[in-house]
């Protein structure tokens, strides 16, 4: 054989060419599709979002395991030339998957769970104390209507309120507790296994702040305080609040059409008692939203553990 024959049976035949575009091909699709979810994975706040993406995820894992499986087959069967182009597909995706996972425990690795009453899952987020020292106190957040638990750990939302909430927060030495529904009575069990002695205090706006009064409104509550941030509630005054409505500070901005009426009459009920205390704050001008974004935290936070 010439060298120019030696030459021309070294080069990759056209088959050989299509095997290796086509194995590009695989890696390029699983890339694109990985780097989609996990920039899905980055921005997520819905929980129907986070399934899909959970989905996908499951689908790499499957997807890969199954093609591996495949490439096992065809090697002991001695058909190793096909089991190479399903090899390349099966270990990217199974890679992908992997990283998929790890960049998910970075993001939401301070999701925990915990069974209620009847046994079934439920989901928060935390914020643990600062310096990994015990926590003095736990502050627990419920969201507005259509939020999630990341809501409250968002530190852009709301003009940067809650990046403000964490500053006064490990000021005081205190954990941070944002659930995703409104299920207290096993989330209070947790947390008092977890941070045995500490205050556990109560805050939440709209839809959140409506759930946050009717739990503080019930006789035998945990709540040495409440924070109601325009809360979405149905109240006429009686002469005196609910007996058992710890250390309160209310605020609402007076053209929300929601929560204004609910919130005067609740104040004027506040105004009658000595204690615990209560505080009413009116925002001039202020709509819906206002009270999230112009909370004094800091007074607050003050006030609730104070009337401890």
């Amino acid at each position: 054989m010439s060298e120019e024959e030696a030459k021309r049976a070294a080069r990759p035949t056209r088959r050989q060419l299509q095997v290796q575009l086509a194995d590009a091909s695989w890696v390029a699709a699983l890339l694109a599709v990985s780097s989609l979810a996990l920039t899905l994975e980055l921005r997520a706040s819905k929980p129907a979002a986070r399934s899909l993406i959970g989905a996908l995820s499951v689908g790499f894992w499957v997807g890969g395991a199954l093609a591996g499986l495949a490439a096992l087959v065809m090697v002991l069967l001695g058909r190793s030339r096909r089991a190479r182009r399903v090899w390349l597909p099966a270990l990217t995706g199974v890679a992908l998957c992997v990283t998929s996972l790890v960049v998910d425990a970075v993001v939401h690795g301070d999701r925990h769970v915990y069974l209620d009453p009847h046994g079934l899952p439920r989901v928060y987020r935390m914020r643990p104390a600062p310096r990994g020292e015990s926590a003095r106190g736990v502050l627990i957040y419920l969201h507005g209507a259509g939020g999630t638990e990341d809501q409250g750990l968002d530190p852009r939302l709301g003009g940067g309120t809650f990046a403000r909430l964490f500053r006064e927060l490990d000021a005081r030495g205190w954990a941070y507790v944002c659930p995703r529904d409104a299920e207290l009575d096993g989330l209070v069990a947790k947390l008092r296994e977890e941070h045995e002695g500490a205050p556990l205090y109560l805050a939440g706006a709209s839809m959140g702040g409506r759930q946050a009064f009717a739990a503080c409104a019930r006789a035998g509550h945990p709540f040495a305080g409440v924070i109601l941030l325009c809360p979405a509630m149905n109240y006429q005054a009686k002469g005196q609040p609910p007996a058992s409505l710890p250390a309160t500070w209310l605020v609402c901005g007076d053209a929300d059409t929601i929560s204004t009426g609910p919130s005067r009459e609740l104040a004027q009920d506040l105004s009658r008692r000595a204690s615990p205390p209560g505080r009413y704050r009116e925002l001039p001008g202020g709509d819906h939203g206002s009270p999230l974004r112009e909370v004094d935290w800091g007074a607050a936070l003050d006030l609730v553990a104070g009337g401890r």
